[in-house]
């Protein structure tokens, strides 16, 4: 992908939506913060003020439960408008049982008390984020509409001292439209750092970290050489043993996918036995085959060295 060329990428931030999305967080940090602090000041006053009679613990309870919500409104505002991913406030793991369970896990949940000092803070941020928007967008505001009013309302710029700019010309508020311009493009560019920094802000106070799936191993010592550990599911598939008979050995068939079925039968047909040959009758033999005759004795000549 190219990269864009400067020109486009400071006067583009006109054309980009996230632009007035963070317009709209900025403007809304100002009365947000206030709202905050007034419900805690007179919440957390009431509720100590009554703690010596039920009504207090119940008023503070109320506060508990007035924090949580506030938060997990910042939170799902800072994802609509800012963009951001925002893990899920509550911890990692399974749910709570039990009303008791769930105190101690609001007690021991780090978001729970993060989450404070954000609506805390919300306060003095707004008063940041309205200075700007006030200061820079109203002088751009002033310079961009003075070719309009340069004949019946016209801008003066005061500098340090006694010198001062009236734009009372069509030229002056032509330049003073250019500047205008200008330092309303600068004030766009200011309003998103601030924008991304509150992003940055809510993520890391409204949300609880999920362990991700695959994370690297922990490193070894440095004298050691790193073994790549790889997960069960990724291992490659190992190929099956096959058996390959040999010469005089029968092959013994393999069933994958259950118990073989019973073998069909095979009726085999069996042949009468052959008589066997019949043997020539004793008269037929001659003299010759009707005398035994004596085995021949074994030369043993060599015995006697002859």
């Amino acid at each position: 992908m190219a990269k864009r060329n400067p020109f486009s990428r400071f006067f583009g931030v006109w054309l980009r939506e996230q632009t007035y999305l963070n317009l709209v967080y900025l403007i809304l940090a100002f009365p947000l913060g206030f709202a905050y602090f007034i419900f805690f000041a007179v919440g957390i006053t009431l509720g100590l003020g009554l703690s010596i009679v039920l009504i207090g613990f119940a008023i503070l309870a109320f506060v508990a439960l007035g924090w949580w919500v506030f938060a997990s409104f910042e939170r799902l505002l800072a994802i609509w408008l800012l963009r951001v991913q925002v893990p899920p406030m509550d911890k990692p793991g399974a749910a709570p049982v039990g009303i008791w369970e769930r105190f101690t896990t609001l007690l021991t949940n780090p978001v729970t008390w993060k989450s404070l000092l954000y609506l805390v803070v919300k306060l003095p941020l707004g008063i940041l984020s309205f200075i700007v928007l006030v200061l820079l967008g109203g002088i751009s505001l002033a310079l961009l509409v003075s070719p309009l009013t340069f004949f019946w309302l016209p801008i003066t710029i005061e500098f340090t001292g006694q010198s001062a700019w009236v734009l009372d010309t069509a030229l002056e508020a032509l330049v003073g439209f250019l500047l205008g311009a200008l330092l309303a493009t600068i004030s766009l560019h200011v309003f998103n750092y601030l924008a991304y920094i509150s992003a940055l802000w809510a993520q890391l106070m409204l949300g609880n970290p999920r362990p991700q799936a695959g994370a690297a191993h922990p490193a070894v010592a440095s004298d050691q050489w790193p073994v790549a550990v790889v997960p069960p599911a990724e291992l490659p598939a190992q190929p099956e043993a096959v058996f390959t008979p040999g010469p005089g050995l029968e092959q013994v068939p393999e069933y994958p996918l259950g118990e073989p079925e019973e073998p069909t039968s095979v009726v085999i047909e069996e042949s009468p036995p052959e008589e066997p040959a019949s043997l020539p009758a004793a008269d037929s033999l001659s003299a010759a085959e009707k005398t035994p005759q004596e085995p021949e004795a074994d030369d043993l000549s060599w015995l006697d060295g002859k």
